[in-house]
């Protein structure tokens, strides 16, 4: 499945459609940056929801040129409504192309989930991809 994915962001990408399934949505910011950042489900025939518990979330890093490599870092956004904090999970190196992130939600609500990469720690984030998490009771 993921191969099929990638193949399809591959194919769209020049093209400037970029998509995906249901809880697995990719994009990239800059035309030239190596990457394309998808988030990774068990499940992609719906959209992703979680209870309140601990959750983890994958982002596949999708390299347009070879091994990409590099970090990610996610950030969990808080509903707006609600009176948590955003959640951080900070940089990590891409291992075999993928990075896993665990995340406590404290509310109910849409949270959004950003991630973001970049070459290395102390390189400006190049790409990000953002996709929503519906977080219930």
């Amino acid at each position: 499945m993921r191969r099929l994915v990638a193949m399809t962001l591959l194919a769209l990408a020049p093209l400037g459609l970029l998509g995906g399934t249901a809880g697995a949505q990719a994009a990239h910011a800059v035309s030239d940056a190596p990457v394309i950042l998808a988030f990774d489900f068990s499940d992609n025939s719906q959209p992703a929801s979680v209870s309140h518990n601990g959750f983890n979330i994958t982002a596949d890093v999708l390299s347009l040129t070879g091994d990409a490599g590099g970090v990610v870092r996610m950030v969990a956004i808080a509903p707006a409504n609600s009176q948590s904090s955003n959640l951080v999970c900070g940089f990590q190196a891409v291992r075999q192309g993928q990075v896993e992130c665990a995340f406590n939600f404290t509310s109910t609500g849409v949270w959004r989930i950003r991630a973001e990469w970049a070459p290395t720690t102390h390189d400006a984030v190049a790409v990000a991809s953002q996709t929503v998490l519906r977080v219930s009771n």
